[in-house]
């Protein structure tokens, strides 16, 4: 997802509340990504993977919950919609975390795979490294062949 540049529209004690830009983004987001939420209708949280707040920029980035994974950069003081997009990044996020595979379990499951293959490497590379140090080559003799 391309930065999206923007100059905040007012100060961060002036932000609307999230509720409110959650409306706005699902308002924004295409008809096939909002499912069979309506305008007017309260937000449907469930359609909402996460919302990330940057105040310095004044915006809201609202990530939902769909296949295309959308993105809305929404404006915090005026909570009008500066962007919107698809995540490119999304399915490679999830591959490394684990959570492409069905939940918690497999995020566990990453971790602890991610840990014995930094284990292995470090073994690795003491078993090929420690018997370097403990039987130097002779100086003034050529390796063998």
């Amino acid at each position: 997802m391309p930065e999206v540049s923007h100059e905040p529209t007012g100060p961060f004690s002036s932000a609307i509340s999230l509720e409110r830009l959650a409306l706005a983004a699902l308002e924004a987001a295409p008809p096939e990504s909002r499912g069979r939420w309506e305008s007017g209708d309260p937000v449907d949280i469930a359609l909402i993977d996460r919302m990330d707040v940057r105040p310095r920029d004044g915006v809201v980035k609202v990530r939902l919950r769909d296949k295309a994974s959308m993105e809305m950069t929404v404006d915090l003081a005026s909570g009008r919609v500066i962007h919107t997009g698809r995540r490119g990044d999304v399915f490679l996020e999830k591959l490394h975390s684990g959570e492409i595979f069905g939940g918690q379990p497999f995020v566990i499951l990453s971790d602890i795979a991610a840990v014995a293959l930094v284990l292995t490497l470090i073994t690795g590379y003491w078993l090929w490294l420690a018997p370097k140090m403990s039987h130097p080559l002779p100086s003034d003799r050529a390796p063998e062949a």
